[in-house]
């Protein structure tokens, strides 16, 4: 079972996927909510996890969710 800072990361990473599937049902308002909880789970000072560049994705999820419009980005 994970703890902590790490549990966080790893439900954020969760909820950045349910956003995405959201996005391919084209629930675009659903998306961004999901999206909204997710950048709050990746808030954890972690820049690297099992070779995933969490400050990378950080700034992908949150730059999708300013500008309102998901889009599919690579990590």
């Amino acid at each position: 079972m994970k703890r902590g800072e790490e549990k966080e990361l790893l439900q954020g990473f969760i909820l950045v996927a349910v956003a995405f599937v959201h996005f391919q049902k084209d629930e675009i308002e659903i998306c961004l909510s999901v999206l909204k909880r997710a950048i709050k789970k990746l808030e954890v000072p972690i820049n690297k996890y099992e070779g995933l560049d969490v400050d990378l994705l950080r700034n992908r999820v949150q730059s999708v969710f300013k500008k309102g419009e998901p889009a599919v980005f690579k990590v």
